[in-house]
């Protein structure tokens, strides 16, 4: 992702918490990271990146990739929200604000499209430490 993408920060903040990881990939003399944040997050991935995490929230599910309304669900188990319908209206009213496509509950949600909701609502890279390595802090 390159720097003048306007969701670069998102994504380097949400990729440095470990939550969706880049792959890594050795070049000449340096290394490189990829994100991919066109591509689908994939369920057992995020589901793995989860189980670091201070709170462990869940992303139940049956299919392959996550969707948009289970990605809303995510946001307010790390929020602790009480009224998760007001918080999905929120979102789905901030959506395109945030500079995403348009809000479909039913679609596959995109890498950065979690990366730009989890940073804007729920913030986790705030919330707790996260070492150089992408590791919770206890």
């Amino acid at each position: 992702v390159p720097a003048e993408d306007p969701h670069f920060a998102s994504i380097q903040r949400i990729g440095a918490t470990g939550i969706l990881r880049g792959r890594g990939e050795a070049y000449q003399w340096a290394n490189r990271t990829w994100f991919d944040p066109e591509k689908p997050v994939l369920r057992e991935a995020l589901r793995e990146a989860l189980a670091s995490l201070p709170l462990r929230p869940d992303c139940p599910g049956q299919t392959e990739q996550v969707l948009v309304r289970e990605a809303v669900q995510l946001t307010a188990d790390f929020l602790g929200a009480a009224d998760k319908a007001a918080l999905s209206a929120k979102i789905a009213q901030d959506w395109t604000s945030w500079g995403l496509s348009a809000f479909d509950p039913e679609r596959p949600i995109t890498r950065r499209e979690l990366a730009v909701l989890l940073d804007r609502s729920a913030q986790p890279f705030s919330r707790w430490d996260v070492d150089w390595a992408g590791n919770w802090k206890p």
